[in-house]
């Protein structure tokens, strides 16, 4: 299930016309729209993946077509689709898109190398590495402003995080307490975690491969981010999912059971645990958090007993709202999962079916 939650939020796999647009069940007040990239495929593993959208509506995200390579797409507010590639890539992803159409993800070359990109509103790509001797690099984040934040791995496979300024100045850095030859030093997959102010949240996987947040002002001050409760096996730990402007950060903590929390801790540091009423309480079950918007408002997915995915909602007061989209497969691994919410309260994801294919929603 975590493999899931990963692919999910980061897109680790190898990764117009108009979109089919249909509306499925929900209620009065939410409906829900459901919809498939131009191309994509149609069996197990293939299919549309929505990660994230801006306050516009527009929302961005990869689909795996019939031969199992990923392209990148964004869906217009009219449901529109424009599909893209970066030229010479084996594997394109959408991982964010700011108000102004711009939008950042990762690729792969024909070397099978692979870079981050970002993709202006007027279909200009350019490459974004995290240095010149940088062998790896994810772009994940872009803010209103245009910068970019995301990670990368050089020559020597010492993994760093850097920051992207809109006029292309770069700065590097380490997170604290993470040895330089951790498997990953910088995660922050998810749509906000580098805010309009400049401030920036992720999570490191330390060498012993327990799981570490921190949050980076801008001035570059770091403070760490360990919830209580958290466990100290592998995979074990803290993982913050974001940061709103206020400084609000969400995530989710894996316990030494392996079950995964819900949490989020005010811009006064007090750190408020929760968990969606029917989450399962095995290994790799539990409660998921994708991000988060402006005003509190997190989404994500819990995963119940019979390990099948619900999404929901949790309003900035602490009320919860489950919903399943109507099609989603009721066996392990399928279900609904909320991917990313903006500041209207929209809510885009996916959900499988029970062939196992993925589907796009918009929750308005």
């Amino acid at each position: 299930m975590r493999l899931l939650m990963k692919r999910w939020l980061c897109g680790l796999s190898l990764f117009s016309t108009l979109a089919l647009s249909v509306p499925a069940f929900a209620d009065q007040a939410h409906p829900i729209l459901t919809f498939d990239a131009p191309g994509a495929g149609t069996d197990s593993g293939q299919g549309t993946f929505p990660v994230a959208l801006n306050a516009f509506g527009e929302v961005v995200g990869w689909y795996i077509d019939a031969g199992n390579t990923s392209h990148g797409f964004a869906r217009t507010v009219d449901g529109a689709f424009i599909t893209f590639d970066v030229p010479g890539s084996v594997s394109t992803a959408a991982y964010a898109i700011n108000l102004e159409g711009a939008i950042v993800g990762p690729y792969f070359d024909g070397n099978f190398v692979r870079h981050g990109f970002l993709r202006t509103r007027d279909g200009r790509i350019t490459t974004v590495d995290g240095g010149p001797s940088g062998r790896v690099t994810v772009a994940s984040n872009i803010n209103v402003f245009g910068a970019i934040s995301g990670g990368f791995a050089d020559a020597n496979n010492v993994r760093s995080c850097y920051v992207r300024t809109p006029h292309g100045k770069l700065t590097t850095f380490i997170p604290p307490g993470v040895a330089a030859d951790a498997r990953l030093a910088c995660a922050t997959f998810t749509t906000d975690a580098l805010n309009d102010v400049g401030a920036m949240a992720g999570y490191s996987v330390a060498a012993d491969r327990t799981v570490h947040s921190w949050i980076r002002a801008r001035d570059g001050k770091f403070t760490t981010l360990d919830v209580a409760g958290a466990g100290t096996g592998p995979d074990q730990g803290t993982y913050a999912a974001g940061i709103n402007w206020g400084g609000t950060v969400p995530g989710w903590l894996v316990d030494s059971s392996d079950v995964t929390h819900g949490f989020v801790r005010a811009p006064d540091g007090k750190i408020t645990t929760f968990d969606v009423e029917g989450a399962g309480t095995g290994p790799g079950q539990g409660t998921f958090v994708a991000t988060l918007n402006l005003f509190g408002a997190i989404t994500g997915w819990y995963v119940d007993a019979s390990d099948v995915n619900h999404a929901f909602v949790r309003a900035p007061n602490g009320k919860i709202t489950t919903f399943d989209v109507e099609g989603a497969g009721t066996a392990p691994g399928q279900g609904t999962l909320g991917g990313a919410n903006n500041d209207v309260g929209e809510v885009t994801g996916g959900y499988f079916d029970a062939n196992g294919v993925s589907h796009g929603f918009l929750r308005r």
